[in-house]
């Protein structure tokens, strides 16, 4: 999870408006669930499948 972070970071830092915001936001909650007691239940939370899903949108409107 942290590498994924860390890879999502770095992209979004090459990108702009809501792909860059996607990005960020994913980075967020992979950062997050890297921290967490347990990181495997904490990517399939609800947050973190938003967040993938708004980086999908992202994509498809990019």
């Amino acid at each position: 999870m942290t590498a994924l972070a860390s890879a999502l970071s770095d992209l979004a830092a090459s990108g702009d408006g809501e792909l860059r915001d996607a990005l960020d936001a994913l980075a967020a909650e992979a950062s997050k669930a890297a921290k967490a007691a347990d990181p495997v239940r904490a990517a399939t939370s609800t947050s973190f499948d938003s967040a993938g899903q708004e980086l999908d949108n992202a994509c498809t409107n990019a």
